[in-house]
């Protein structure tokens, strides 16, 4: 009896130190191993400075209709959801900042597009890999829907994603070019 009482508060002992089931806790720890075990890893951006960043109202004619900083609510996930529109055309687009564990999980196909070289094209469309002003990005067309689908990584750092039926993937680019990105390095 004392051998079985012994036994099991030594297993409770053991799960409690390791920490199972505080799950916050050993995702923080997670993101400590990670920032210490690459002197290379950026460091995440403050959250002052992420929900301080502003997309211009106004980008070649179409206008800023919705933003939002963190719509996913998420702890260390810092991302925005923003969407232009001009006539009957809307883009949405979504940026995701890759400097933390949830956030390298979010834009993995972002860097996966930015290394792998892609050219396929059939009857459905093409996706293809891309270079926009020493920009590797990857290229979407679906025929059915006339909608591009452009993703890229940003500075090594952020996931974009951008989705529409704009009359063609050069109008999305300079777009892409007028969000003035490069604010959210401030």
């Amino acid at each position: 009896m004392i051998m079985k009482n012994f036994l099991m508060l030594t297993m409770i002992i053991i799960l409690t130190s390791c920490g199972l089931g505080d799950k916050e806790k050993q995702e923080a720890k997670q993101e400590d191993r990670i920032e210490q075990s690459d002197e290379k890893t950026t460091l995440p951006i403050a959250k002052e400075s992420w929900r301080g960043w502003k997309p211009p109202k106004q980008v070649n004619g179409y206008t800023l209709t919705y933003y939002e900083t963190d719509p996913f609510s998420s702890k260390n996930l810092y991302s925005a959801s923003l969407r232009y529109e001009k006539g009957g055309v809307k883009v949405p687009i979504t940026i995701v900042d890759g400097s933390t564990g949830k956030g390298t999980a979010e834009i993995r196909q972002h860097r996966e597009f930015a290394e792998k070289e892609l050219n396929h094209e059939s009857s459905f469309g093409y996706e293809k890999t891309v270079d926009y002003n020493g920009t590797n990005a990857r290229e979407e067309y679906l025929n059915a829907t006339k909608q591009y689908l452009i993703r890229f990584l940003y500075k090594n750092r952020y996931g974009v994603s951008v989705k529409s039926k704009a009359p063609s993937s050069e109008e999305l680019w300079e777009l892409i070019e007028g969000l003035q990105s490069n604010e959210l390095e401030k």
